[in-house]
């Protein structure tokens, strides 16, 4: 079937000048079932009622039909059912579900840079009444390095999460 429709910033025009077939709107679409939460090997840290928490790399995929969820401990190395990093618990104890987003590493860089910005720009002014007028530029670069590295490494420490749902 060839389709002629205009949809502007579309590829579809392109395609039906090219001859190419677009496939219609009815065609099935494949991925995973609409119900599934996370897959396997996906980051989560699981609310208790019981007021902890506690992070996991799921085991086996994560859908609304489940009564278990079966993850490892993270941050650990990988494990296997049996090890004492396995865990399976009934999805009835977990009131909210947060899917790690990765950390503040980039924030932190641009902080520990802005300072470091700073403070060069302050070691420049202080050396041109120095002898050594030279020097505060080499100060400059070497705190705009040292404070981005710094606030990165801070960053990597701190996580970033997102809910997924309450189950």
């Amino acid at each position: 079937m060839r389709c002629y429709v205009w949809i502007r910033g579309s590829p579809l025009l392109l395609a039906a000048l090219l001859g190419r077939d677009v496939p219609s709107a009815t065609a099935q679409v494949r991925g995973p079932p609409l119900s599934r939460l996370a897959d396997s090997g996906t980051v989560l840290r699981f609310h208790s009622t019981d007021g902890g928490t506690e992070a996991g790399r799921l085991i086996a995929p994560l859908d609304a039909g489940i009564a278990l969820v079966e993850y490892c401990r993270f941050p650990a190395p990988p494990c296997r059912p049996g090890d004492t990093r396995h865990v399976l618990r009934p999805l009835a104890d977990i009131l909210a579900i947060d899917r790690y987003r990765g950390t503040r590493a980039r924030t932190g860089a641009l902080v520990g840079g802005g300072a470091g910005v700073a403070l060069g720009v302050w070691a420049i002014l202080a050396s041109r009444n120095s002898e050594e007028p030279r020097v505060g530029p080499i100060y400059a670069a070497f705190s705009v390095v040292l404070l981005t590295g710094l606030g990165a490494l801070v960053g990597v420490a701190i996580p970033v999460w997102q809910p997924v749902r309450a189950p």
